[in-house]
């Protein structure tokens, strides 16, 4: 993959075929916004270096680039990882393949930290703003139209109420950097979150007249109660990544969604359930599917619309489209 020559100037081109991409740590497939933020405050495992530092996409170690002190190439050459993410451009290296690469997994992970580091997400994924007024109106349009509506939110509602300066690690003694380390008694303390616009606009349209509409919390907050949304429009499940819901859960969110007419996820990865259950829940009840989140999902392509935009912002104007007061 020569550089692509560009009026006198030449841009890389990354690699979309990495043969090592076998190598992946699947556990960087799941890491929160709160493990982001540990890591790009972190220095090198080796030296202080706090600028210029990769994390190891293999074993997560955080050394630092070769125009520092070199500390990433030598983890290569001791351990034979080759794949590693720049937490300056946020690009991915394979040394096997002497190349940037640009493939699924890292789009993930990328983002994420993007999002810790900005507190934005990266604007390619966000819909411009005559784009996201179209898909508005669309989502309207369908919640006008559907007598039952299941809303079903993850840590993404919760953004706008998380300060960026708490969410940075308390210093300590401990030493493992690891990028997929269980965290320890390093993990962040966040000051009382109050609820967001969204979980405000989202009790008021458990509200609207004629409708059974339910919303359903995959985070282990308490911020619906809050914002005065009726314990009945409420179902609570929380699934820690890489566990399965129980039958026993499952069952009752079956039972809960029956009749569903629109399937509307919000700030949901969709990689822990029940939000990964969605398409079945279709297949079982019928309906429709909207997807609000700045991130790809991996069911982007079952969605009947889907919003790239932060979830306050997507909940301001549906209300506002809806002529409803928040």
């Amino acid at each position: 993959h020569p550089p692509m020559a560009l009026e006198g100037f030449h841009a890389i081109v990354p690699k979309t075929d990495c043969p090592h991409a076998d190598e992946w740590n699947d556990q960087l497939l799941n890491i929160n916004l709160p493990r982001a933020r540990q890591i790009i405050n972190n220095t090198c495992a080796h030296c202080e270096e706090s600028c210029e530092n990769w994390v190891c996409l293999v074993c997560g170690t955080l050394e630092c680039s070769r125009y520092k002190n070199g500390h990433m190439k030598e983890h290569n050459e001791n351990s034979g990882h080759p794949l590693t993410l720049s937490l300056v451009d946020f690009s991915c290296w394979c040394y096997l393949c002497s190349d940037y690469i640009e493939m699924p997994p890292v789009k993930r992970i990328h983002d994420t930290i993007y999002l810790a580091r900005f507190n934005e997400p990266p604007q390619k994924y966000c819909d411009d703003v005559s784009v996201l007024s179209t898909k508005i109106e669309e989502l309207s349009d369908l919640v006008k139209r559907s007598r039952k509506v299941i809303f079903i939110t993850g840590n993404g509602i919760n953004l706008s109420a998380i300060k960026p300066e708490e969410n940075q690690p308390k210093p300590d003694n401990d030493s493992d950097q690891s990028l997929f380390a269980v965290p320890s008694g390093r993990a962040i303390h966040l000051q009382q979150m109050k609820p967001t616009y969204s979980h405000m606009a989202l009790t008021e349209l458990c509200k609207l007249p004629g409708t059974s509409n339910l919303v359903i919390s995959t985070t282990a907050d308490d911020m619906f109660g809050e914002a005065g949304l009726p314990k009945e429009n409420l179902l609570r499940v929380a699934v820690k990544a890489n566990e399965e819901i129980s039958a026993e859960v499952m069952a009752t969110v079956l039972e809960r969604t029956q009749g569903t007419d629109l399937y509307v996820v919000i700030g949901s990865s969709m990689r822990t359930s029940p939000a990964d259950r969605v398409p079945q829940l279709v297949a079982a009840n019928g309906g429709k599917i909207a997807i609000v989140n700045v991130q790809n999902t991996d069911f982007d392509g079952n969605a009947h619309i889907r919003i790239w935009a932060p979830a306050d912002a997507v909940m301001k104007n549906l209300c506002d489209s809806l002529s409803i007061s928040v």
